[in-house]
């Protein structure tokens, strides 16, 4: 439950602007009562509290500045008007709020605007945390920490009293009011967003029972496959079964094979041997034959006679070849020194033959 506890007003109706005319109401529970004579500003305490809670300002004050204290009678071009209320909010935590009023004389008239609010909360761990009305809505915000709703507050809690008889008003404009204290515009938008919620719901139960149909269908699929699964596991099962004893009889087998194939391949392996040395027995032969018909006389000693009377052959050769380079060398010599003498009997006949000319000439 929201309760009121202070509120401080300064330079609001007939409330001063100066700081030492400020004044401050301390509410008491469970009843406050305000007594005072004409003018001594209990309906400007009721004002403020209206307009504390609702931020709606009394009839006529938005036209003129009435609301805030008279530039004139301040003797000052602008006023400046505010209101601090300290209240408890429906949580039963303290809040603080001040609005903030300035009121300039012009030529003519008085303009008013209003300055920025703050609201001031009590945070999880006691400390105060502030908020302008930059940055929240000060007025939905005050609803809410009072937990009142607007129309409450305007037309009964802080009804100003002259519109205090609107109870007597015409029918129309009664309805409207009852309307708005008892949110019958709310309920009804409240029963016509149930009945579409319920058609709606109506017609998703509707769905949801077609589907629950074809759901049951696909749930007898389901069952019969499943049965048909295990089924068909106990068979694989048993042909698992099957297999391994299979298998455990063919692993003797399977040795017996392994065995065969390792000796095929040795066979084969001996035949491809036997193949090259039969091949090259017949290469030798062949070899032989030839031999046989170019040596016209067989050598009729051992065969290391023959190897030594070989190896004699080979160094006899040798020699040859060397004696071969070494007259083939002195052939070369030979050559180039009949070279320089026949270039020097081409160089003797020419210088003669330069001579004879000479003589001729002589």
């Amino acid at each position: 439950m929201s309760r009121l506890h202070k509120m401080s007003i300064q330079g609001i109706r007939s409330f001063g602007n100066r700081d030492q005319d400020t004044q401050v109401i301390t509410f008491f529970s469970p009843l406050t009562v305000i007594v005072g004579p004409n003018g001594s500003g209990k309906t400007t305490i009721i004002e403020c509290l209206k307009y504390m809670a609702t931020g709606i300002m009394p009839p006529g004050a938005k036209t003129g500045g009435a609301f805030v204290h008279d530039p004139k009678v301040a003797h000052d071009t602008e006023v400046r008007g505010q209101i601090r209320l300290l209240f408890q909010d429906v949580t039963g935590h303290n809040v603080q709020v001040q609005r903030t009023l300035v009121a300039t004389q012009k030529k003519t008239n008085i303009s008013l605007r209003t300055l920025e609010g703050i609201i001031i909360r009590e945070g999880i761990n006691g400390e105060p945390i502030q908020i302008t009305s930059k940055c929240i809505e000060l007025d939905k915000e005050m609803v809410t920490a009072f937990g009142v709703s607007t129309a409450i507050l305007e037309n009964v809690i802080f009804c100003h009293q002259e519109e205090s008889n609107w109870p007597l008003s015409e029918g129309k404009q009664l309805k409207t009011k009852f309307d708005d204290i008892f949110a019958a515009t709310k309920y009804m938008k409240a029963l016509e967003l149930i009945r579409k919620i319920r058609t709606e719901k109506l017609q998703t139960v509707k769905i949801s029972r077609a589907e629950i149909g074809h759901l049951k269908t696909y749930r007898d699929m389901l069952v019969q496959k499943k049965r048909q699964y295990a089924e068909i596991d106990e068979r694989l099962q048993t042909s698992k079964v099957n297999v391994e004893s299979i298998q455990l009889k063919l692993e003797p087998i399977d040795s017996r094979l392994e065995f065969i194939a390792k000796e095929s391949s040795k066979m084969v392996d001996f035949q491809r041997r036997m193949d090259r040395l039969t091949n090259e027995c017949e290469a030798l032969k062949k070899k032989i034959r030839e031999f046989n018909t170019i040596i016209d006389e067989p050598f009729q000693g051992s065969e290391d006679e023959l190897k030594l009377l070989i190896s004699n052959f080979q160094r006899d050769q040798d020699k040859k070849k060397r004696e071969l380079q070494d007259l083939e060398a002195k052939k070369l010599t030979t050559e180039r020194q009949i070279k320089k003498l026949l270039d020097k009997r081409t160089s003797d006949t020419t210088r003669l033959g330069g001579y004879e000319f000479e003589e001729k000439t002589i």
